[in-house]
């Protein structure tokens, strides 16, 4: 296989100035990225991967330790949900805007900045010949956007996603499971068994 392009060491760069949270979480990426044996296709890969899980992380983390859900159910509802990306974005406004405190509200233009990643990652995924240059770019892309995320739901609740996560519940009780499953249907958890299944009045 052909030697890495010429801009390796831009995203290696950008991975080292990264936060210990954030490669410790993208763990694996630095030796993809060093090992000429391994294509930029499967980095890139390996970091919407990641995302995905971090994008559960965020629900969930949100739900329990803004929202109070009871863990078990939140966690069911979460892992049951169809996320696609519009319904990330509308879960994170749902769970996380207030009206009332609208200075903690996430910022929306965080979660556009991984568009133009998620585009060449589409275009990975169906086979479509691309640049390892272009893929390289999107995957510091991936990083800025992560560590971006993971400052913004520190700032507005109080957990890092792409962290430890340690204490993000904190000292607040848990709703009850019934109360849990009403709070679930009114965010939008529609979709899942968890809800579907055991809401009667």
């Amino acid at each position: 296989m052909a030697k890495k392009p010429p801009n390796s060491d831009d995203v290696i760069k950008a991975y080292n100035l990264c936060s210990k949270d954030i490669k410790d979480y993208y763990c694996e990426l630095l030796s993809l990225l060093q090992n000429d044996s391994i294509s930029d296709e499967t980095a890139i890969s390996y970091c919407f991967f990641k995302l995905e899980q971090a994008s559960h992380r965020i629900l969930y983390g949100g739900l329990v330790g803004v929202h109070h859900a009871e863990k078990t159910l939140a966690m069911q509802a979460v892992d049951e949900q169809h996320l696609t990306r519009q319904g990330f974005i509308d879960f994170c406004i749902k769970i996380f805007n207030d009206e009332d405190t609208k200075s903690n509200n996430i910022n929306d233009s965080i979660l556009s900045i991984i568009k133009s990643a998620e585009k060449v990652r589409d275009r990975v995924m169906h086979g479509k010949n691309i640049k390892p240059a272009e893929i390289r770019k999107e995957i510091t892309v991936v990083l800025m956007y992560s560590t971006k995320l993971n400052d913004e739901i520190k700032r507005i609740a109080g957990f890092t996603p792409f962290g430890s996560m340690k204490g993000f519940k904190g000292r607040s009780k848990s709703l009850n499971e019934k109360t849990t499953k009403w709070l679930l249907k009114g965010l939008g958890f529609t979709n899942t068994k968890t809800v579907k299944n055991s809401l009667s009045i």
